[in-house]
């Protein structure tokens, strides 16, 4: 009797109001829109290209004034 208490609070965990939703009717439409997108995305691959950033030089965000600066952010320290 536990396991089906259990069982019931896990389909509808926001109780029996009338302003609640069925967890069960998302749980399953989600589970359906996923399977769906799998089946017919199914062997229907993009074509792989190179990331753009490969080879080039990426400049950091900060500059050389402030990558000397020290911040201290309460216990985590740079």
């Amino acid at each position: 009797m536990g396991w089906l208490k259990v069982a019931m609070e896990l389909l509808n965990p926001f109780g029996e109001d009338a302003d609640d939703f069925d967890c069960n009717l998302l749980i399953d439409r989600n589970l359906a829109i996923g399977l769906t997108s799998v089946d017919d995305a199914y062997d229907h691959l993009p074509e792989v290209k190179p990331d753009v950033f490969v080879g080039r030089s990426v400049k950091p965000l900060d500059s050389d004034d402030t990558r000397s600066l020290k911040y201290h952010f309460g216990s985590a320290a740079q």
